[in-house]
């Protein structure tokens, strides 16, 4: 019998958590000279250019805010009392003054770290366990598996080092590239970086045999970031397939049958719908899908036949439809794009919003997430502030070898 999934407690309303929790986890645990030496890089001028927004009680957000010391900073959370804490870009003037001011001279991002956003609702179509805001550990593996592809093509093909995640506190992870070189990306670069990335996935709503079938992904030569990938994806692959039981959906159903005839044009479509109707598990089905389509390759390339066909393209070409990365594509190339920092509390459920490293991503356990009034109230050391402090040393290396690496340059 299978382990019952962990489910995160997402059922939550706007402040659910008490205000003075939030305020006083601020106060007590919220690692501001931390969050303040990573923003820095080693360069203090960097804080005062650097946006900073807080999102208050009554939902307003106060942006372009700026400082000149890290104590500044915090009197400035003890005054506002903040939900949250969201981080902008660099700039070419101080943002307190441009908006204080109402200064004529152009507020101009100089530099602003390579984020990219995985949200596990981009998944709905492909996850059954859960839907919209919420999250369990099976449909976690896919946040883990696309935060694998990602960071291994930034690391990889673009000799990014300085990378780390963020859990979002409710749904997702954000990514944060800290190298210098990121953070001087102008719009045309993340935008070549994102595109690189991308992957236009062939669903239902788009599909268009006389399209696709000049787009296929997976015909000699390869892209080799999507060959990278499909070598990730295989390890977690046939362990979703079983756990969602995907292709019990009438529409992934369709997906396949789809990416089966861009990829052979001479195939018995009646015995794949025969196995996609029988009454087993999804896993079952696809093996015998590609059983099936192996055995035809086999027989057409005897046949001398001259119609494409390729059972193991069929097969990356779903794994990438059901795994690779969805990303927010806005949140990469704008500039003015705010996003939440780490150790910020999620107000909605509590949640804080923990950096992470792959490692840490892997044997993240939804059941022992640090929460905001666990960590205030639980009498003793629990896990809440154990795992907590693991956390605060993951990140304090983090910086440090980042502050390292800039000091090289």
């Amino acid at each position: 019998m299978e382990p019952e999934a962990i489910k995160l407690d997402n059922e939550k309303h706007e402040f659910d958590i008490p205000l003075l929790t939030i305020k006083n986890y601020y106060l007590e645990y919220y690692p501001s000279e931390l969050v303040i030496n990573w923003l820095c890089r080693n360069e203090i001028k960097n804080l005062k250019y650097r946006e900073i927004s807080f999102k208050l009680p009554n939902l307003k957000v106060v942006r372009y805010q700026s400082f000149k010391s890290v104590n500044e900073f915090k009197k400035r959370i003890l005054v506002l009392n903040p939900l949250k804490i969201d981080i902008g870009a660099i700039y070419n003037q101080e943002p307190r003054a441009f908006a204080q001011h109402k200064s004529e001279k152009e507020l101009i991002c100089l530099e602003k770290e390579l984020i990219f956003d995985i949200d596990i609702s981009d998944y709905d179509d492909v996850r059954k366990c859960c839907q919209k805001n919420d999250i369990c550990s099976k449909c976690w593996k896919y946040i883990i598996c696309g935060s694998k592809i990602l960071e291994r093509i930034l690391r990889e093909d673009f000799g990014f080092k300085q990378i780390f995640f963020v859990f979002s506190g409710r749904r997702g992870v954000h990514c944060w590239v800290s190298d210098k070189r990121a953070c001087l990306l102008n719009k045309r670069g993340r935008l070549a970086i994102e595109r690189y990335i991308n992957y236009d996935r062939m669903d239902e709503n788009n599909y268009d045999s006389k399209i696709y079938k000049l787009k296929r992904n997976f015909v000699s030569p390869v892209y080799p970031a999507f060959l990278s990938a499909v070598s990730i994806m295989k390890n977690y692959f046939f362990e979703i397939v079983k756990e969602q039981d995907i292709l019990k959906d009438e529409k992934m159903k369709t997906n396949l049958r789809n990416i089966i005839s861009m990829y052979f044009s001479l195939i018995d479509m009646n015995y794949i719908n025969e196995i996609l109707d029988k009454n087993i598990n999804s896993l079952n089905k696809i093996q015998k899908i590609f059983e099936f389509l192996q055995k035809g390759e086999n027989i057409l390339k005897s046949k001398s036949q001259i119609h494409y066909f390729n059972a193991e393209s069929c097969l990356n070409e779903f794994m990438m439809l059901i795994l690779y990365p969805r990303l927010d594509g806005n949140v990469t190339r704008q500039f003015n794009h705010l996003l939440k920092g780490p150790f910020c509390v999620h107000p909605e459920t509590g949640y804080i919003s923990v950096p992470l490293s792959i490692e840490l991503m892997e044997k993240f356990s939804l059941d022992k997430i640090p929460k905001v009034d666990y960590l205030l109230y639980e009498e003793g050391i629990n896990e809440d502030k154990k795992s907590f402090e693991e956390y605060i040393k993951f990140f304090q290396n983090f910086v440090d070898n980042l502050n390292v690496d800039n000091n090289k340059k």
